[in-house]
């Protein structure tokens, strides 16, 4: 039996200050977010071969790619791209060709961060077989956004990496120079406990490029027809750190609802007609407010619920065709271990 190397990290729920994230915003004036990381993950396994054939997979994609050496493998525009990016920053001084292959527990676009979890265990794995020196954290991090943003220039924030490599519930700040700031949310056991029980999460359906919605959001950031929504939005992530702090989980709520509203002015593609029925119905059932986790328009949309009205909410959702995801809380993030194969290559 051959050793393998695997890791699994957890998507997150984007609970407050999502798009001031992104620059040019938190290059100027300094962007916060909250989010928790939840029991859906992506996951890594590379098997090293004894030849220098690479072969990429991708499981709930369905997907595989094989190349002669890892000299040959080319980034296409592909949905493979992901691993192969990767692969090119980290695997050039392995002496022999590897079988790298991926799964995520959601499908992509789904505005959970997805993407930026399979990055990070990619990147886990291969830092793995570091034997001098490995990636912090951060580092793992920082790499896992340069890749996807710079590497594959695929527009977005810098919460995700950060959040799915951490773990937790997390209060992350962004300022000019890189500057990153992790701060673990420490609740009391009362909240901890009753806090994810106050949140019903739904898969809406597949978004379009979130790109698209980030590129919108930028260009009204340089006109400054989004600039004090994005001041707003950062206000309220502040405020509600501060309700959880005080156990506050229906303030955080209404809050939650504000700051929703004010996430729809970064642009007119963060919601529509289909999203804004939803939340009506949402609010008429229970809901006390509740957002698009991620860029907006489409994926999934979460809502903090009144005691006692999860199934009146859930049963409402469900019959406007729209699918309950059950999930709980995580506070592991990105992990690595080593297995054994139980299969030659």
């Amino acid at each position: 039996m051959k050793k393998v190397i695997r890791a699994k990290s957890p998507v997150r729920i984007g609970l407050g200050g999502g798009g001031t994230d992104v620059s040019p915003y938190c290059d100027e004036f300094g962007g916060v977010v909250l989010n928790v990381t939840i029991n859906k993950y992506a996951y890594a396994t590379l098997r090293l071969r004894e030849d220098l054939k690479v072969v990429f997979k991708s499981e709930d994609m369905n997907l595989q790619e094989s190349f002669e050496n890892l000299s040959a493998v080319k980034i296409d525009g592909g949905k493979l791209d992901l691993l192969k990016s990767v692969a090119i920053r980290l695997g050039q001084n392995l002496p022999v060709g590897f079988e790298l292959t991926t799964c995520c527990n959601v499908p992509p676009r789904s505005g959970l961060g997805s993407s930026a979890a399979v990055f990070a265990v990619i990147i886990a794995v291969f830092n793995h077989l570091e034997k001098e020196r490995r990636l912090s954290l951060y580092e793992t991090a920082d790499l896992a956004y340069q890749i996807e943003r710079v590497d594959l220039a695929n527009m977005g924030g810098k919460q995700d990496q950060y959040a799915t490599v951490f773990g937790g519930l997390n209060f992350i700040e962004f300022k000019k120079n890189d500057f990153v700031r992790v701060e673990e949310v420490k609740l009391n056991h009362h909240i901890r406990e009753e806090f994810p029980e106050s949140l019903v999460l739904f898969h809406i359906g597949e978004r379009g490029n979130s790109g698209d919605v980030i590129e919108d959001q930028q260009k009204n950031i340089k006109k400054g027809t989004s600039l004090q929504a994005m001041h707003l939005a950062k206000n309220l992530a502040y405020r509600m750190k501060e309700a959880l702090f005080s156990s506050d989980i229906n303030l955080f709520g209404e809050l939650l609802n504000e700051s929703w509203q004010v996430k729809k002015k970064f642009s007119s593609k963060i919601s529509n007609d289909f999203i804004d029925d939803l939340y009506a119905t949402a609010l008429n059932n229970g809901a006390i407010g509740g957002k698009v986790s991620g860029a907006g328009g489409g994926g999934h949309m979460f809502f903090v619920v009144e005691t006692g009205k999860n199934n009146q909410l859930i049963n409402a959702m469900e019959a406007k065709g729209i699918k309950h995801v059950p999930f709980d809380f995580t506070y592991k993030g990105l992990r690595t271990w080593e297995s054994t194969d139980r299969y030659l290559i």
